[in-house]
């Protein structure tokens, strides 16, 4: 989870928040303030790219300068270290199709050089860590790929990127990406040994050292090896945007979720098809949800991600994420998570909260919730606004002048209020 940074609003064209820049400081020299906090890691990729200390050093260069110089055109709804990623990833793509020769000879890199290179924002969803990714033999094996079958490689196994960000970053498919990474994966299986020490260390140790180093290829062996020969436990290696929950049946969903993928996750997860389903969890005087298979869920997720899920009418925190989640399941914050229950601390603080199915659209009358959803979205599409603002140019403003709740914003709103208002277009033959 990555922390907030903010600019100063005299050199800056707008502020920064951890995943989505709109558009980028002015001054070089603020520029370069943001930059340096990635620089490391970007010279790490560059260098696994090209396999080359002095190739590295000048291709990150040029990606900085070309990041400097397309800084206007950045409005894209990627992060910004995404985006510096994509620029390395092309100039080292451009460097590797400009050379006289088809590989290279990797060579090391002073150790100084690679102080830093460590990525909070990577996850635990990288298959190689840190100091493996650098090692001459992994870097041997890396320049045998083809460029792009390396570049989708580092992108998704070191730097633990999703298939959808890979595709957006290299402007191709899913598909193609997906098919790149298994046969990269192939060829490494079939070249690379990765390291074992000489004596191997007992089962905890193992999981301690896999999960410090966020090696999940290595969890996922442990978890296998362990429970082999278990019927109740099937460990499935997968991204969880992209499984269908509802083939193990009615069961609890537990997860550290990256902050990244948080929401969308919890958006499956709430989806009556494939998430939350009644189970005798639901108090009686709940309506359960219909005949989804997991009964309730569990999550460890930014703290400040926690606010909004569980916030109410009235509060900064509440939004359409809130009325989204709190349409589908009662949210219940059971305890924050300092940093420094992590290893390596990260720069926010974490909650655990708790999801128990409801259908509220069920108990406020709502045969389509779907729509009712677009709806409570629309009025919340400009959150300082007020509901006039925000809906007259779909309902008209005739219709918008004749409402008492026309001058409020939506953050004063609760569900119900919602609801009423949602029934009163029906009626009026505009829902």
């Amino acid at each position: 989870m990555g922390g907030i940074a903010t600019t100063r609003p005299d050199t800056c064209r707008c502020a920064r928040s951890t995943h989505n820049w709109s558009m980028l400081v002015e001054p070089a020299e603020d520029f370069g303030d943001q930059v340096a906090d990635y620089r490391s890691e970007l010279f790490a990729h560059c260098y696994r790219m090209l396999g080359s200390v002095d190739e590295a050093e000048d291709a990150l260069q040029e990606a900085l300068t070309r990041a400097w110089q397309g800084r206007d055109t950045y409005r894209e709804p990627i992060s910004f270290r995404a985006w510096l990623y994509r620029i390395a990833t092309n100039t080292c793509l451009n460097a590797i199709e400009a050379r006289k020769r088809d590989r290279t000879e990797p060579g090391p890199c002073p150790d100084d050089l690679l102080t830093g290179i460590a990525s909070a924002e990577a996850g635990p969803e990288a298959r190689y860590d840190t100091h493996e990714s650098v090692s001459l033999a992994f870097l041997t094996v890396l320049q045998v790929l083809p460029p792009r079958q390396r570049a989708v490689l580092l992108l998704r196994d070191v730097l633990a990127f999703r298939g959808a960000e890979v595709a957006r970053l290299l402007e191709t498919s899913v598909q193609a990406v997906n098919s790149s990474l298994q046969r990269a994966r192939a060829t490494l299986r079939g070249s690379y040994v990765r390291p074992r020490l000489a004596n191997p260390p007992n089962l905890l140790e193992r999981y301690v050292r896999a999960w410090e180093a966020a090696d999940v290829a290595g969890l996922v062996e442990l978890l296998r090896t362990k429970f082999q020969g278990e019927p109740r436990l099937t460990v499935v290696e997968a991204d969880a945007l992209e499984t269908d929950l509802s083939q193990w049946g009615a069961a609890a969903i537990a997860g550290n979720l990256p902050y990244y993928a948080a929401t969308p996750i919890i958006e499956k997860v709430l989806t009556p098809e494939k998430g939350l389903s009644p189970e005798r969890v639901l108090l009686p005087e709940k309506v359960p949800l219909p005949g989804a298979p997991v009964s309730r869920a569990v999550f460890l997720v930014q703290k400040e991600v926690a606010a909004r899920l569980a916030a109410g009418p009235g509060s900064r925190d509440y939004g359409y994420l809130s009325v989204q989640t709190q349409m589908h399941a009662d949210v219940e914050r059971l305890f924050d998570v300092p940093p420094s229950a992590f290893r390596p601390p990260p720069k926010v603080d974490s909650t655990v909260v708790r999801l128990l199915p409801r259908n509220r659209a069920a108990e406020l009358g709502l045969s389509d919730p779907a729509r009712f959803l677009r709806f409570a979205s629309q009025c919340f599409r400009q959150k300082r606004k007020t509901l006039r603002n925000n809906l007259a140019g779909i309902y008209g403003k005739d219709a918008m002048d004749g409402w008492p709740e026309a001058g409020k914003r939506a953050e004063e709103l609760s569900i119900e209020d919602f609801a009423e208002l949602y029934r009163r277009l029906a009626i009026e033959g505009k829902a």
